[in-house]
């Protein structure tokens, strides 16, 4: 079989249902190939830029890799900025771009440029493909790169000289991303520390929506009763009436809710992505953090961990919600709520 008709099946083969790009010189074997296939349908765009923001936004909304594909050079580069987009908003991306021949890679070539190592920072992965053979275990390895948390872009480099290679190989099977939550002595350390302190906040990040932790933490945030905010990214995990709601942060640096995080002696942080905001910004006076997420947090002097729940979102906090949470109602000092309403222009229901 051709090897671009084996990529066409490993595609296939990992649910991609678009693929978004440009076709070029480079492509055109696996354009042909692609379009021999009945599940997946090419998305043709105006400019390579486009079809990365398409399948970043794509990845986010389905948690399914989106796909994206350019030619070589100037095309691949194109890709550059929804990729890094991707990077920094945790989407699961493949991107797909041709390559030069290899026999022509080791001097100035047209249109040809090391595409993997410009594409490092902005990458978890990137790879080219060097034998034919090696095809259906580099798709493989792309996707679970991508899917693994925390979600990002891979992009794979086809040589146009392997693409009409012919070769005996099949795609690989997908496997499911193993699932881990964090002992039950570490789950019931943290519920122990929410009964120390009387003014928890809790603030919400992508990393909840992103794990489809939402249905979880309505009751978690229920027993607790205490006031709740979230990142831009993690909107609508509360309806916008919810007592407990005290909207996004993270716009400016004068955020009405950034005086009730002041006030605040405990900060319970459930799929905060630092990438949203940094802590500096809103744990000046560094209150102590509990820190629940699906990758150990990052080490800063503004972000001082107490206890730290490390594994999936969801399954955590479902683990969590059997234990006796402490109810600790109460409600930052003046207007608080009220000016936040007002700044985001929510009217009081009478």
């Amino acid at each position: 079989m051709k090897v671009t008709d084996t990529l066409v099946q490993c595609l296939e083969n990992e649910g991609v249902e678009y693929i978004f790009g440009i076709p070029g010189k480079e492509t055109l074997d696996f354009i042909d190939s692609l379009s021999n296939s009945k599940q997946i349908q090419f998305v043709n765009v105006r400019h390579e830029q486009g079809a990365a923001f398409m399948a970043d936004v794509y990845g986010r909304l389905t948690n399914k890799v989106g796909v994206c594909l350019s030619t070589l050079g100037p095309g691949a580069t194109n890709l550059l900025t929804g990729i890094s987009s991707a990077k920094l908003d945790h989407s699961p991306v493949v991107a797909l771009t041709g390559q030069a021949a290899l026999g022509r890679q080791h001097k100035d070539s047209h249109q040809y440029m090391d595409i993997i190592k410009m594409v490092e920072p902005a990458t978890k992965w990137g790879v080219q493909i060097k034998d034919a053979q090696t095809l259906p275990e580099i798709i493989r390895k792309a996707f679970k790169i991508a899917q693994m948390e925390k979600p990002g872009p891979v992009v794979v480099e086809l040589p146009e000289d392997l693409a009409t290679q012919i070769v005996p190989i099949k795609p690989i099977l997908p496997t499911s991303i193993p699932v881990s939550i964090p002992i039950l002595e570490s789950i019931q350390a943290a519920n122990t520390l929410i009964k120390q302190y009387e003014r928890p906040f809790v603030i919400i990040g992508n990393g909840a929506v992103r794990q489809g932790a939402v249905d979880e933490l309505q009751p978690f945030i229920e027993r607790l009763q205490s006031p709740v905010t979230h990142s831009y990214m993690a909107k609508g995990v509360l309806a916008k009436n919810h007592p407990q709601n005290f909207f996004a942060f993270g716009f400016n640096e004068k955020d009405e809710v950034l005086a009730g995080l002041k006030e605040a002696d405990l900060l319970i942080a459930i799929g905060f992505d630092f990438v949203e905001k940094l802590p500096k910004e809103w744990n000046t006076e560094k209150k102590p953090i509990l820190h629940i997420d699906t990758l150990p947090a990052e080490i800063d002097e503004y972000y001082p961990i107490e206890v730290e729940l490390v594994g999936d979102i969801k399954q955590t906090l479902r683990v969590f919600n059997q234990l006796d949470i402490p109810s600790k109602p109460w409600i930052p000092s003046g207007n608080l709520q009220k000016q936040i309403k007002q700044s985001y222009h929510i009217e009081e229901k009478r």
